[in-house]
């Protein structure tokens, strides 16, 4: 068969959605799979260099117009990729970033990461919301089927949007490349790199105001004085926070909030590996990645008790209410200061993230465009 991939999410790097699409192309890879591959991207774009893809089976073809503009993005996502598809004779297309196309000559199966649009409206743009919450309801209902990145995600679109549990499947993604527990010397290289000279509490994300980070501050200055800890905090560049930023400068104990942007990718499991724990305080994820790349380094972890975020951690991680800093406060109390505690979640964060393979992401997605493509020949 031949199944179109939609590859625009290629272009955000540090992104979660990236994260998945670059590890599902490697789930891909690895499978002996007959099935001919077509990566619609960007005009201009070519493949990150680590991305190792036969090209036997994997052909980038990118599309006209450029996406720079609002116009220009629609019509790529909403005519050109349909009219490639039915060029190409194409038996299924991947839409990975919530939407159905308008035009859709194939069955189209259909990845749904979160419903953050449909939860938090408030927190984006009044055009973005209404698009993606509109589209949502009116054409990714109608695919041919919908992937979701977690149970909660499921069941939101169940409950929110009214899509037909069998037409839901959860798909978890894999344990993104490169995150493992860390030689000492590179636990050296990173410390010395980032002049990082005291033991530290991490936190990785954006600034987004549902990540929570200003709960994090809270608890952090609320034990700052019984513990030599920094806290490390370390934000794309995908969505900037005036607030937060001052609300840093002004904080009693800013000496010992060390703020980085978008550090290497190579460097992050280095810091996961030399954090004492990561707290991840979020309101909302689609699934929660940096939970995911603490565990695989075996960090300790502390995470919310809200929405994908116990799935990800399963049972090796501290789970808190998020609004509730005292709670907060007092489980990053309680790994600080118990080596015994520490010890029991590196192990236990090693176990957990070992469930999570993208090659079995691979498999699953696969599955579901080889459905969707012979219910249409039916």
């Amino acid at each position: 068969m031949k199944f179109a991939i939609m590859s625009r999410i290629l272009s955000r790097q540090h992104s979660g959605m990236y994260t998945f699409m670059k590890g599902l192309l490697q789930g891909i890879e690895q499978l002996q799979s007959e099935h001919e591959y077509i990566l619609l991207a960007e005009p201009g774009y070519t493949l990150p260099a680590d991305l190792n893809l036969n090209p036997q089976r994997f052909r980038v073809l990118p599309l006209a117009p450029p996406t720079n503009t609002s116009i220009g993005k629609y019509w790529w996502d909403h005519v050109a990729v349909g009219q490639a598809c039915k060029l190409l004779n194409i038996d299924a297309l991947y839409a990975p970033l919530h939407v159905r196309p308008v035009y859709a000559p194939c069955p189209v199966v259909v990845h749904v990461p979160d419903m953050m649009y449909h939860r938090f409206p408030e927190q984006w743009p009044w055009h973005a919301q209404i698009y993606i919450r509109l589209f949502v309801r009116l054409f990714t209902t109608q695919a041919a089927h919908v992937v979701a990145l977690s149970q909660s995600t499921q069941y939101d679109l169940i409950q929110i949007v009214g899509m037909d549990t069998n037409r839901v499947t959860v798909v978890y993604p894999g344990t993104p490349a490169g995150f493992a527990p860390c030689s000492p010397q590179d636990i050296d290289t990173v410390c010395a790199t980032y002049h990082l000279t005291q033991p530290f509490i991490l936190f990785v994300g954006s600034l987004h105001p549902r990540k929570n980070l200003v709960s994090l501050l809270e608890a952090f200055e609320l034990i700052a004085d019984h513990i030599p800890h920094d806290l490390v905090i370390i934000v794309s560049k995908l969505w900037q926070s005036a607030e937060i930023e001052e609300r840093i400068r002004h904080s009693p104990h800013k000496s010992r909030i060390r703020h980085f942007a978008a550090v290497p990718q190579f460097d992050l499991p280095r810091f996961y590996s030399a954090a004492n724990l990561f707290v991840f305080p979020s309101l909302y994820e689609g699934f929660g990645f940096p939970v995911l790349e603490a565990l695989a380094c075996g960090c300790p972890t502390i995470t919310s008790n809200r929405g994908s975020l116990p799935e990800a951690a399963g049972d090796a991680a501290i789970l808190v209410d998020p609004d509730n800093v005292s709670a907060l406060q007092q489980a990053m109390i309680a790994v600080l200061t118990d080596p015994t505690v520490q010890a029991d979640l590196r192990q236990r964060a090693l176990v957990q993230a070992q469930n999570f393979s993208w090659t079995k992401t691979a498999q699953d997605t696969i599955k579901l465009l080889e459905q969707a493509a012979n219910m249409a020949d039916e």
